[in-house]
């Protein structure tokens, strides 16, 4: 899938951040505000990456506990 298509099913991501040369688009947040890693509290992590060639090259959903 494309960004735009993405876009289209999911709507607005919370943050966007760069890794291992892909583009993640974070749609979750912890109580602290931050996401993925970022976040110091036990939380639900979901995310969409977007590999070089702009196509979804991975989805994540997890559940982080402190």
């Amino acid at each position: 899938m494309t960004p735009n298509e993405v876009h289209a099913i999911l709507g607005d991501c919370l943050s966007v951040t760069q890794w291992d040369g892909q583009t993640q688009w974070h749609y979750t947040r912890g109580v602290d505000g931050g996401v993925m890693s970022l976040s110091s509290h036990s939380t639900h992590v979901r995310f969409i990456a977007f590999g070089p060639d702009g196509l979804v090259s991975d989805t994540t959903y997890d559940f982080y506990f402190d």
